[in-house]
C-alpha cells in the first residue's frame, strides 16, 4: 500500500481529530532482459508495468460522473463526535467511512480514492558496457498519489539472455570455431564472427590442438564507464573431413607410413631395416602421387 499508516498518527487522529498523514509513493522495481548487443553498442527499450496514477474513470474526482454527494449523516465531514462522558470523541463516519460523501455517489473503479492502477510502458535508456544485475532508474515514471506533486521511480534490474554463438564471463567473450586439418596441422589462417557484426581473421599456428584458445585483443565487452575493452577467446576445434577423395585418401595414408616408419625407427643409427623401408614406401607414395598431380 503506497499510502502506508502510521500508528501513532492514526490513534491520536482517530481521538482528537486529526488529519491521517499520507506517505509518498514506493518506487516500482521490475527487470529487463538485453542482448549481448546492447551491451556492446547501447540501447533503448520499453518495459511495460502496472502504476497507480489519477482514475481514468472518475477523471480523478474519486466520485461518479465527477459529482460529489454529501453524507446525510456527517454533513460532508467524514467524522461524527461521540460523547465519552465529558470528553467529545471524533470518529471516521459509519455510513461513508469518513470521506464525507454518499456512497452512491463514490466512484466504484477507485472506491472515492481518485486513484487507480494502469498498465504503462516506460523508456529506458541502456548505457554500453552495463552489466548483468545493475539496476538502472527512471526517474518519476512510477506511481502517483495524493501527498506527492511528482511520482515515484522505476527501479529495472538488468538481466542477460544467454547468446546463440557466443558466451559471456565478464569482459571477455568465448566463441568455438572449426579449423580444417591442414590448416591445424600446417598453420593458417580462419575467419570468426564479431559480435555486433563483420569477421576477424584468426591467425592459426602450426601444431595448434583441439581445444587451444586463441586470443584476439579487445574484441570483447566494453566497462560500464571505462576505457577498457574484454578479450574475444576463440577455441579451435579440428574439422575432420567426412567424405575423402581418393587422392587425398592416398596421400593421408602414405603420410601415415612415414610418420609410423619414423615413429618405430630403431636400430642401427636408430632405424631398423623394415621401417626404413616402410618409411621409403610411404614417401616413395608422396612422390608419386605429387607427380600425378602437378604433371
Amino acid at each position: 500500500d503506497i499510502f502506508g499508516d502510521d500508528l501513532f498518527h492514526t490513534l491520536f487522529s482517530s481521538l482528537f481529530g486529526g488529519q491521517r498523514r499520507a506517505q509518498p509513493p514506493k518506487d516500482i522495481h521490475t527487470q529487463i532482459r538485453i542482448s549481448l548487443e546492447d551491451l556492446l553498442n547501447g540501447a533503448e527499450r520499453e518495459v511495460e508495468i502496472k502504476r497507480k496514477g489519477m482514475c481514468s474513470p472518475c477523471h480523478g474526482s474519486g466520485f461518479r460522473n465527477g459529482h460529489k454527494r454529501k453524507c446525510g449523516r456527517c454533513s460532508g465531514q467524514g467524522q461524527v463526535r461521540v460523547n465519552r462522558g465529558f470528553i467529545a470523541i471524533a470518529q471516521p463516519c459509519p455510513d461513508c467511512g469518513g470521506s464525507g460523501a454518499d456512497a452512491s455517489s463514490v466512484c466504484h473503479s477507485c472506491q472515492g480514492s481518485a486513484f487507480g492502477v494502469n498498465q504503462a510502458r516506460v523508456k529506458v535508456k541502456i548505457p554500453v558496457g552495463v552489466e548483468e544485475g545493475h539496476l538502472l532508474r527512471v526517474k518519476e515514471a512510477g506511481h502517483a498519489s495524493s501527498a506527492s506533486t511528482q511520482r515515484s521511480d522505476v527501479i529495472i534490474e538488468v538481466k542477460v539472455d544467454p547468446h546463440q554463438h557466443f558466451e559471456q564471463d565478464g569482459l571477455d567473450l568465448y566463441y568455438q570455431a572449426s579449423a580444417p586439418f591442414d590448416v591445424v596441422t600446417l598453420g593458417g589462417t580462419i575467419n570468426v564472427p564479431l559480435l555486433g557484426g563483420g569477421e576477424a581473421q584468426v591467425k592459426v599456428p602450426a601444431g595448434t590442438q583441439s581445444g587451444q584458445a586463441l586470443r584476439l585483443k579487445k574484441k570483447g565487452l566494453p566497462r560500464l564507464g571505462d576505457t577498457k575493452v574484454g578479450d574475444l577467446f576463440v577455441y579451435v576445434e579440428v574439422e575432420v573431413p567426412k567424405v575423402l577423395k581418393a587422392t587425398e585418401r592416398e596421400l593421408l595414408v602414405a603420410w601415415r607410413e612415414l610418420r609410423e616408419g619414423e615413429v618405430n625407427a630403431s636400430g642401427v643409427d636408430g632405424r631398423s631395416k623394415s621401417s626404413q623401408v616402410q618409411g621409403m614406401n610411404g614417401l616413395d607414395s608422396i612422390k608419386k602421387l605429387w607427380q600425378k598431380l602437378f604433371s
